[in-house]
């Protein structure tokens, strides 16, 4: 989740997301806050929550996947697929093979979680568009942002 925020920002983000959300999800990247979290429960709080299992990609427990590797490899395929969701690897583009070969599981194309700003993530959980869209809760259309 994208929130609008700058890295050094004091905006308040408590209509989306509780402290102990923010200290375990966030990450800074390209001078904004992003956040991997998930809708759970209530769409009436409206708050969201870290992943289950999250915690333990943050241990280390998985050769080198974790939140930052998540968020981040899903941001730099959000940017390369033209700032939308979806996009798919380009095995035939020389420097992602590189980037493969040595490990760089942030490269574009590999990490694909949706991308949205908190709003956008909100619309779907309150009914507002079918949670079984491919990129839920980022179920608004990408021309509508």
């Amino acid at each position: 989740m994208e929130s609008g925020a700058p890295c050094d920002s004091s905006q308040s983000l408590k209509k989306y997301l509780d402290n102990g959300t923010i200290n375990a999800t966030g990450i800074c990247y390209e001078d904004k806050q992003y956040f991997l979290v998930q809708p759970a429960g209530s769409s009436t709080k409206g708050t969201f929550s870290a992943p289950v299992g999250l915690d333990m990609l943050n241990q280390g427990h998985w050769d080198g996947i974790t939140r930052d590797t998540l968020i981040t490899g899903s941001l730099r395929t959000y940017a390369a697929n033209g700032n939308q969701n979806g996009g798919v690897i380009n095995l035939k583009e020389r420097n992602t093979l590189l980037d493969l070969f040595y490990g760089d599981i942030t490269t574009p194309g590999f990490m694909r979680l949706p991308v949205c700003t908190s709003e956008q993530a909100l619309q779907p959980w309150r009914g507002r568009k079918p949670k079984s869209n491919l990129y839920y809760p980022c179920a608004v259309s990408d021309k509508n942002k």
